[in-house]
């Protein structure tokens, strides 16, 4: 029977066959700790109605945007009204007092039937206007969803990017003596198992609309990609061969990519979703072992980890051609892995062997301009939020050595930043990958 090892060893299996420990080309990489900077002060006081969806709304809301890193939320205690309701002509002075640069205000109406319509108003303190409303006919159920919702436009109103919450992310946490997924949204609420395999559950990969995921599964001893349908729940089997597929990632509504281990040869393949099928090689069977691909945004290149220059770096070719690949990786460190490639398209975050453990570093996409985000511990499976300025990965700082998630800033000139826990699994939660925003 096979047995069920760490992950983290099998992830890398093929890379580490053949580490070598010589120097390679190393160029400046800078450490960021510094402070985000200054903070836009909001008020977000209870919303007009009975309900308490009143009081829930504006309290998702607050949590938000004091988990993004760009907001300081007043405290309630320094309200002049504890419920602020849309009012023509006001001047907002009492706001102007306690400082309050922006204030969030709205009403909630019931429909009936458990339904309601929650209008939402983000008003300019300074200048005295609504500069964005909104209403949601919503059930008192998806209160949340409004709110996320309102955050993502306050988001993008005031910073000028759309915010990622209400996305989920994916990842395999330990469940006795296997692993299986769980879902979390950015913040650590709604944390849920997703599947029963009773098996090993690894590597998992949503796609462009949040709405599949795929994944290794053990469950036939061999590691075959699966695929989840997120809403139903339901599993289908997608590779049926005796050889070792590992990760994936999608390529197209009907194509995905993953690595082939075959005959001691491992490679990158494309296969058609719906059978599991080779469509075609991405890089060909050979000396060098291929793992770990992320596509870029317009899906024209891919970037993974490779050992053709003698030990595990990342590499960026065009997925027609990955004969062209180029190395992205001088970092000092004889072991690089772990790409994934921001939604922006501009940057690419990996893992490599440094400072007595494993660290985070963000490249430009042609390898410029790295800049070590993590310097502590072990820090590992970096994947981009929906905006590009949010990293989570697994870490075991300040957990014991067992690892969780954490989420950090890594917006330009803020990699590093904001560093906050949001699972706590003494079991281990590895492999996130962050799905799409809510919209």
């Amino acid at each position: 029977m096979l047995g069920y090892p760490n992950y983290k060893v099998f992830l890398t299996l093929f890379c580490s066959l053949i580490v070598t420990f010589g120097s390679v080309r190393a160029e400046p990489t800078t450490i960021l700790v510094s402070d985000p900077g200054s903070f836009y002060r909001i008020a977000t006081p209870a919303l007009c109605g009975d309900d308490r969806t009143a009081s829930n709304v504006p309290g998702v809301i607050a949590k938000n945007l004091t988990f993004s890193g760009f907001f300081k939320v007043l405290e309630s205690g320094s309200y002049v009204e504890g419920t602020s309701c849309p009012k023509e002509g006001s001047s907002y002075e009492d706001w102007k007092l306690i400082g309050a640069e922006w204030l969030v205000q709205g009403k909630v109406e019931s429909l009936g039937g458990g339904n309601l319509e929650v209008s939402l108003y983000l008003i300019d303190v300074a200048r005295g206007e609504s500069i964005l409303g909104k209403a949601y006919k919503t059930s008192i159920k998806q209160y949340k969803d409004v709110a996320h919702k309102f955050s993502n436009l306050i988001m993008e109103k005031v910073t000028g990017t759309y915010g990622p919450f209400g996305s989920q992310i994916v990842f395999s946490g330990k469940v006795g003596r296997f692993k299986e997924l769980f879902m979390v949204g950015m913040t650590g609420d709604g944390l849920r198992q997703i599947t029963y395999e009773n098996a090993l559950a690894l590597s998992a990969s949503f796609d462009s609309n949040g709405e599949r995921v795929l994944y290794n599964s053990f469950r036939k001893r061999v590691p075959d990609v699966f695929m989840l349908n997120v809403a139903s729940g339901l599993t289908r089997q997608v590779t049926h061969t005796p050889w070792m597929e590992v990760g994936g990632a999608f390529a197209t509504k009907n194509s995905l990519i993953t690595s082939v281990s075959r005959d001691g040869r491992t490679s990158l393949l494309e296969l058609d979703i719906n059978n599991g099928t080779k469509l075609r090689s991405i890089t060909r069977y050979g000396r060098s072992i291929d793992v770990s691909p992320t596509l870029s945004p317009n899906g024209s290149e891919i970037a993974f980890c490779s050992d053709r220059s003698g030990s595990p770096q990342i590499y960026v070719s065009n997925v027609s051609g990955a004969d062209s690949a180029r190395r992205i990786s001088f970092t000092g460190s004889s072991y690089c892995t772990s790409p994934d490639w921001s939604p922006t398209g501009d940057r690419i975050a990996f893992v490599c062997r440094s400072d007595g453990g494993f660290q985070i570093f963000i490249s430009d996409a042609d390898g410029r301009n790295t800049v070590q985000v993590t310097n502590w511990g072990d820090n590992e499976d970096p994947s981009w939020s929906g905006d590009g300025r949010y990293l989570v990965y697994s870490t075991n700082r300040g957990s014991g050595g067992k690892h969780g998630l954490a989420v950090m800033l890594a917006a330009s000139n803020m990699e590093g930043t904001n560093v906050q826990n949001i699972t706590n699994s003494y079991g281990g939660d590895t492999q996130p990958d962050w799905g799409p925003a809510l919209r």
